[in-house]
C-alpha cells in the first residue's frame, strides 16, 4: 500500500514538471513571436528577408532608384527595382546642392497617386507619394518623374540622392533601399 501512495506522488510531481515545462515553452513562444512581429526589429527582419525566394541575378541591389531619363531633357525618374504589394504610401527624402539644382516640378503617371511635397532645409526636399486605395507596384514601374533646373550654367556634375526611404504597407512601415544619381 505504502508502494501505491508513493507511486502516485511521483507521478503527480511528475505530471506537474510536464506542465511547468509546456507553460515555459508557450511563454517563450510568445515572446518570440511578439519579438518577431512587434518590434521594430521583427519587422526590419521581415523587409531584409522578403525577397529571399527570388534568386540572386532577379535581385536588385536598391528598391527604389534615380536615373536621369533623357540627356536632352531636364527630367529624373524614381524607379522601383523590387515589387512592392499593397502599398499606401511611399515616402522619402531628396538630397542635393541647392547651389546647381532645383527641383522644379513633381508628377506621375500613376492613376490614384497624390504627390505630397515639403521642403525641410535648403537642398532637402521631403516627398510623399499617396495612394487612394492599397497600390501594388511592378519591378521596374516609375514612380514618379521631378523636372528640374540646374542653376549653374558650368555643367559641373550633380548628385542627387534619397534618404529616409520607406513605404507604407497595412499600417505597418518598411524601410527601403536607394540608390542615387549623378549627372
Amino acid at each position: 500500500m505504502n508502494d501505491l501512495f508513493q507511486d502516485y506522488r511521483q507521478h503527480r510531481s511528475r505530471g506537474r514538471k510536464n506542465i511547468v515545462i509546456i507553460l515555459a515553452s508557450l511563454a517563450l513562444a510568445v515572446m518570440a513571436n511578439v519579438a518577431l512581429f512587434q518590434t521594430d526589429l521583427g519587422r526590419t527582419l521581415q523587409t531584409s528577408v522578403r525577397n529571399v525566394s527570388t534568386s540572386a541575378s532577379e535581385r536588385a541591389e536598391s528598391d527604389l532608384i534615380l536615373e536621369v531619363t533623357s540627356e536632352l531633357s531636364d527630367l529624373l525618374a524614381v524607379r522601383v527595382q523590387n515589387p512592392i504589394d499593397a502599398a499606401e504610401q511611399i515616402r522619402f527624402t531628396l538630397l542635393s546642392d541647392p547651389e546647381k539644382i532645383d527641383f522644379a516640378n513633381f508628377f506621375t503617371e500613376t492613376d490614384g497617386a497624390n504627390i505630397i511635397q515639403q521642403t525641410t532645409a535648403p537642398g532637402m526636399r521631403e516627398i510623399v507619394v499617396e495612394f487612394q486605395s492599397p497600390h501594388d507596384i511592378a519591378s521596374g514601374e516609375i514612380l514618379l518623374f521631378i523636372a528640374y533646373d540646374r542653376i549653374e550654367d558650368d555643367q559641373s556634375s550633380v548628385v542627387v540622392t534619397m534618404a529616409e526611404s520607406q513605404f507604407l504597407s497595412g499600417g505597418e512601415s518598411y524601410l527601403l533601399s536607394n540608390k542615387a544619381v549623378e549627372f
